[in-house]
């Protein structure tokens, strides 16, 4: 589904006040529905209860004719400013609420909202813009620095012209006519209507009967009165207005909403329109507005009463304020738990010090975060649309003390139906396995629907202008995902081309691979990501930026990261299997980097997004960075040089760029003077070959349609196709590191990737690219010998997992749990209990079955430092059928339950000593025969110190059990710790010398013999563990290598590989009572046990 893009105010980065209102008259057209009546408004918006309602109209109360009188006389004096209708308007306000609340028996006292006022002569600050308001309702007391986020809703006065002879006309008395409501559509789309979750109460407009009305309804009117004639603002009484735009008055108020929405994170705004007499409410939403009908102030004070008196009551709900947003109380003991009473619902507007969060209505497929607000990184400048909202949080999970740190929330608007981003990127994300780590990671994702988010225009009988659709329906999505920086804060220019090359082949496979094509390239979505877990931090605890390679950190490549899939489309395929250009003829992008045909795209000329449009924003992102960046500081130049600010501008944008295009790059050129520092190198070697590359493209199109030519839209002609789809600086994409063991083996067994460690980068340098001074040496060897064999430097950065030996308790491990991600592991003190312990094991176990089997590659050092743990959150707990298909299981759900847990999973960590092997097993490098492994998990056979033994898969079967039997006597799973100091009866296990025999000597006693051993195994170790695991194991080895004694003394072959069948994985697994998971058809072995 195509999303389509306007000029409007959250795509221009022009913020000054006229601009501004431009572009919301345009994002607002079409979006105005046929006004509401007021009493509906009041009751639906604001929540005033129905019954209150009636009180207050028939209440009888009265102006006070004092005021009313200063109100007039400002109207009709010539020359007076709106700003003189402040004073008296407060006066009357003031006396009305008064009244109200004398009414209702309520102390006036009890007053929640007054005015804030500085006579339009005040400017209240923004990000972007410096506005001076009119009168702004706000919850008492006044602050003393005004913000727009502490509104209630905007008030803005405009005064009449008045006609010749001076004086504004005499307002018709009310009780002259009756007004009859207009009919309604049957349409859903636009009248349909949706009960708000959190309310119970029925607009006052709603009736079951869903033919036309005929009859005023007065369901909403106290009894005996009858409902004034109302204007529709434009002087005509009893009529509805039909336009489906806004005036310039309401586009002045719709600039103050616009502020309210960047405030503070809002579902909705209302607010007042006064334009002399005559007072309309309005409501604005990401989807349409709304506004009542007209009615006067001075014709029926009740009216006034009733709106001013239901915005004092109304709450934070009621007022817009996103009502998933609480105040957070963090518990002070770290070990405590996040629970419901940690968030307080909020009365008022919090203080910026105040430590707020997000908590979200929980849904049964995924787990239950509550998210702390750290730094607000984006606020959408538009009133309709997606309406982003990006902050840096941290996030906890609801009812455990176990948080994650260094991730971003992002909430936006999407059209209802409209796959979500985090769909798409899970997606994606499976398609392209090898480039997942240069894709954001959608850690959970939700949608809402707009009813269920409880907006008010939902519960609203309305009617969309005649000739009109009514707008699309948009529900809010929720995405959490790992923190990234800007594409400026690249160390140097070398990282800043690996990052945008990452982005560029990311982008590249994504589309050919994945079928997905982005279509919104610009700098915000190119970005780098630095893993908290090999990046210093700031001393500051509170500084959410990364500081890489400070304090003498070793300086490890950065990733670039393709984000913001928002704007992404799936891609067709034709039936070559080749990549359709897309049929969307939206404009879609950011203007910046658009592509000159999207620029130009209009409805009167569509054009279809194609890949290379995106490439070309590549393009334009390289130019852009060269001018605005600069990497030394981190930092990116606020200022657009005048040369470039053209392309900010819609209307001058297309021209702006065809100049930039069709005219060659020279060092006399505008652009080249202003280059930073960091890029003039980039400027010869990229920008001017790829401004080449496309001005040719540019060309060729041109003298293709003037001769009218058919050529290829999608790439300009077949002959440029390898120039459009390639860098200039690299002609083909990098190859899928399919040459190391790591990235080959996650490849060759996709399903037990998840337990393989995530080669993010590795790379390898030559002894003489290291520029050894030995190299250099003119040597000889010694008699007799041979030239030692040369090495090369190895570099991989991989995720961090944690020890075996730190699984255990759940209370210390909820501390740090939300600190692992898919792709960023950090140490686990505690995690889960003994059956956790085995599951990670088992996981262990079985992936290093198919490296061997079908990945064809042998571990070769089993040791506790590489049975490592992960933490994987959003899995559904097993079913039944697969409880009895896999044993052991963790215990954290029930069997078949739709609940979501962290699951903790085993990872074989650490491929330096991996050997690849044939297919008859046997290991293909020249030190097969080299004593590789962990001395204290080496097997007895390796132990020998002359003799040359290959080494086999059965010898790795042999270091798991000795991991099995070392944690048994040195974890303590209960309080997760490891016990450093090892029992006397396993010291000779760390001594080369003495190893040997002290294993034989283990192997040929019964362990029921060896009480000094059992005696540093706890019982619950014990029972669940040594038992049933260790116990077996040592027989199955023990009957095996007497099996082979037995053949050796009778001079019988006895197959070095199993021990005779004795030892392999099946006879391994039966001893301990597993069935392996995935292998249905695999013959069960038997351990003679």
């Amino acid at each position: 589904m195509s999303t389509p893009y306007k000029s409007r105010a959250s795509k221009t980065p022009l913020h000054d006040a006229q601009t501004i209102r431009r572009y919301l008259k345009v994002d607002l057209n079409d979006r105005l529905y046929h006004p509401i009546f007021w009493e509906e408004f009041v009751t639906i918006v604001w929540g005033l209860d129905r019954t209150v309602m009636d009180t207050i109209l028939t209440s009888g109360i009265m102006h006070s004719t004092t005021d009313l009188a200063l109100y007039r006389k400002v109207l009709d004096t010539p020359g007076s400013y709106e700003s003189e209708f402040h004073k008296p308007f407060r006066a009357i306000a003031s006396h009305l609420l008064n009244a109200v609340y004398t009414k209702l028996s309520k102390d006036p006292d009890t007053l929640s909202t007054d005015f804030w006022d500085r006579e339009g002569l005040v400017k209240v600050l923004s990000e972007f813009t410096n506005l001076q308001p009119d009168l702004l309702p706000v919850w008492k007391p006044l602050p003393d620095t005004m913000e727009w986020r502490l509104v209630k809703a905007p008030l803005e006065f405009k005064k009449p012209s008045i006609p010749k002879g001076g004086m504004l006309p005499t307002i018709m008395e009310a009780g002259n006519a009756s007004t009859t409501p207009g009919t309604s559509q049957s349409s859903p789309a636009s009248s349909g209507i949706v009960k708000q979750p959190k309310k119970s109460k029925k607009s006052p407009r709603n009736s079951s009967d869903t033919s036309p009305a005929t009859s005023v309804d007065t369901t909403g009117l106290p009894s005996g009165q009858k409902r004034s004639r109302d204007s529709d603002g434009t002087g005509r009484d009893g009529k509805r207005s039909k336009r489906a735009h806004l005036t310039g008055d309401e586009v002045q108020l719709a600039s103050y909403v616009l502020e309210c929405f960047a405030g503070l994170n809002h579902s909705f705004v209302s607010g007042i329109l006064v334009e002399g007499l005559k007072i309309t409410l309005w409501y604005f939403d990401r989807v349409a507005v709304v506004r009542s009908r007209t009615f006067q102030l001075d014709e029926r004070p009740q009216d006034l009463a009733l709106v001013l008196y239901a915005l004092d009551q109304a709450d934070m709900a009621h007022c817009g304020f996103d009502t998933n947003i609480y105040r957070f109380s963090i518990p002070s003991d770290p070990k405590a738990p996040i629970v419901e009473a940690c968030l307080v619902p909020l009365e008022r507007p919090p203080a910026r010090e105040e430590v707020v969060c997000f908590h979200f209505p929980h849904k049964a497929d995924t787990l239950d975060y509550v998210f702390q607000i750290k730094d607000v990184l984006y606020k959408y400048r538009g009133l309709v649309g997606r309406g982003t909202f990006v902050a840096a949080v941290k996030a906890y999970l609801m009812n455990q003390c176990l948080y994650r740190d260094h991730c971003v929330l992002k909430l936006s608007w999407q059209y209802t139906g409209r796959t979500s981003e985090g769909d798409i990127l899970t997606t994606l994300r499976q398609a392209i396995p090898a480039w997942q780590k240069h894709l954001p990671n959608p850690i959970i994702h939700q949608t809402f629907t707009a009813a269920e988010t409880g907006l008010p225009r939902l519960e609203m009988t309305l009617e969309t202008a005649e000739g009109r659709t009514a707008p699309k329906e948009r529900d809010l999505h929720v995405l959490l995902s790992d923190e990234y920086q800007k594409l400026w804060k690249a160390r140097d220019v070398v990282e800043f081309k690996q990052i945008f090359l990452d982005c560029l082949e990311c982008h590249y496979h994504a589309y050919m691979t994945g079928r997905v094509l982005h279509r919104d390239i610009s700098e915000n979505n190119l970005m780098i990501y630095h893993s908290p877990s090999i990046v210093k931090r700031s001393t500051d605890e509170n500084d959410t930026t990364f500081q890489p390679g400070q304090g003498g950190d070793a300086i490890i490549r950065s990733i670039g990261i393709l984000n913001d899939f928002d704007m992404a489309e799936a891609v067709k395929v034709d039936e070559k299997g080749q990549a359709q250009t897309s049929n969307a003829s939206h404009r879609t992008g950011t203007l910046p980097f658009m592509a000159i045909d999207l620029v130009g795209s209009n409805k009167a000329n569509p054009i279809a997004h194609a890949y290379r449009h995106d490439l070309e924003s590549f393009f334009y992102v390289l130019v852009w960075a060269a001018v605005h960046y600069d990497l030394k500081h981190g930092e990116r130049r606020v200022a657009t040089p005048s040369y470039l600010q053209s392309w900010l501008r819609d209307k001058e944008a297309l021209a702006a760029k065809q100049a930039f295009m069709f005219t060659g790059l020279t060092e006399n050129s505008a652009i080249y003077r202003g280059l930073t520092d960091d890029f003039k190198d980039l400027w010869d070697e990229w920008i001017v070959p790829l401004h080449s590359l496309f001005r040719k493209a540019f060309y060729y199109e041109q003298d293709q349609k003037t001769d009218r030519v058919a050529y290829d839209y999608a790439t300009i002609d077949d002959t440029n196709l390898q120039q459009i789809t390639s860098n200039a600086a690299r002609p083909q994409p990098k190859p899928l590191h399919s040459a190391f063991i790591g990235e080959t083996l996650r490849q060759a067994i996709p399903a037990w990737r998840e337990h393989l460690p995530n080669p993010i980068f590795h790379q390898m340098f030559t002894a003489a690219e290291i520029g050894l001074p030995r190299l250099e040496m003119t040597l000889e060897t010694a008699e007799g010998r041979t030239t030692l064999k040369e090495r090369d430097l190895h570099v991989l950065l991989s995720d961090q997992y944690q020890r075996l030996w730190e699984v255990g308790d759940i209370e210390e491990f909820k501390q740090v749990f939300l600190d692992c991600l898919e792709y960023q592991y950090q140490r686990l003190w505690e995690v889960g209990d003994i059956e956790e312990f085995k599951q990670v094991f088992l996981d262990c176990l079985e992936c290093h079955y198919h490296a061997y089997t079908t990945g064809r590659v042998l571990h070769r050092d089993i040791s506790e430092n590489n049975l490592m743990v992960s933490i994987l959150s959003n899995v559904k707990a097993p079913t039944n059928e697969e409880r009895k298909n896999t044993s052991p299981i963790s215990g954290s759900t029930q069997a078949g339950s739709s609940t979501v847990v962290p699951r903790k999973v085993g990872i074989l960590n650490d491929f330096d000593m991996a050997a690849k092997v044939d297919n008859n097993g046997q290991v293909l490098v020249s030190s097969a025969s080299h004593r590789t492994g962990t001395l204290p998990f080496m097997a007895v056979d390796l132990l020998k110190p002359s003799t040359p033994v290959i080494h086999v898969y059965r010898h790795d079967l042999e270091s798991f059990f000795y991991v099995l039997v070392w944690a048994s006597v040195h974890y303590d799973l209960e309080h997760g710790k490891r016990k450093y100091h090892t029992p006397k009866e396993l010291q000779a296990w760390l001594d080369d010398g003495k190893a040997r025999d002290s294993k034989g000597s283990f192997y040929f006693d019964s362990l029921s013999s060896q009480d000094s051993i059992l005696k540093h195994v706890s019982d619950e170790v014990k029972e669940k563990v040594w038992d049933v695991w260790v116990v077996p194991l040592h027989r199955l080895f023990k009957n095996a290598f007497h099996h082979r004694s037995i053949q050796e003394d009778e001079h019988l072959p006895c197959d070095h590989e199993t021990l005779g069948g004795k030892i392999t994985f099946e006879t391994f697994m039966a001893a301990i009572g597993v069935r392996p998971r995935g292998l249905d058809g695999l013959k069960q072995g038997t351990s003679d046990m």
